[in-house]
């Protein structure tokens, strides 16, 4: 599957391209090692508007795969040949939400494909780590205003963070190259982690933000 290749592109950058150098300082690529090459392969900047919107590769993976599977596959008709992202245990968490908050994880797909590449390239044009974090704080806002999030989010993020130590969908097999020791790695330090503390954390933050 092409999806974590396409996400790993926006922290990752690819050695084979020289370095860029911005003529103005942009902490966030130096932090994440993106350069004007790997920004070319994530979006597409729409000069008339002015805004940024992801490249077509991208957009394609998120309308075939990524939507259909977010919005429509239910644990009723799972299999591992028609999922990637979803296992059936996470499935099964995220069917356990308030019924009116069954659909947030389809919303909050189409939000990401609508306004990701923007917040993306805000975040790495940003030309100091105060801006950074402003314009994280602002499209948390922004978040919170179009999206349910302080009661179907942070159901969201509770069936998220209690299926993560026993997660092992496709997804995770491509990420390791279907490699045993790296993929009992990740359950071994899943387990570890105090997810159910690092879940009420994150929920509280939320809280405080907005709700």
């Amino acid at each position: 599957m092409k999806f974590l290749s396409i996400i790993l592109l926006l922290y990752h950058a690819y050695t084979a391209h020289p370095s860029y150098i911005s003529e103005e300082p942009k902490p966030m690529r130096e932090i994440f090692d993106v350069n004007e090459y790997n920004i070319e392969d994530v979006v597409n900047e729409e000069v008339v508007v002015s805004k940024y919107v992801f490249d077509d590769e991208i957009i394609e993976v998120v309308q075939e795969d990524v939507i259909p599977e977010l919005c429509y596959l239910t644990s009723d008709n799972f299999t591992v040949y028609n999922s990637f992202l979803l296992d059936r245990y996470c499935l099964e968490e995220l069917e356990s939400v308030s019924p009116q908050c069954r659909g947030f994880k389809c919303e909050l797909a189409h939000y990401f494909l609508e306004h990701g590449a923007q917040i993306y390239m805000d975040f790495m044009n940003a030309a100091s780590y105060k801006e950074a974090v402003e314009v994280v704080h602002r499209e948390l806002s922004v978040a919170f205003e179009k999206l349910n999030m302080c009661t179907c989010g942070r159901e969201f993020f509770k069936a998220l963070f209690k299926c993560a130590p026993f997660y092992h969908a496709n997804a995770l097999f491509y990420a390791t190259e279907n490699r045993r020791h790296h993929t009992a790695r990740y359950g071994q330090w899943m387990k570890n982690l105090d997810v159910k503390s690092a879940s009420k954390f994150f929920r509280s933050i939320n809280g405080r933000h907005v709700c």
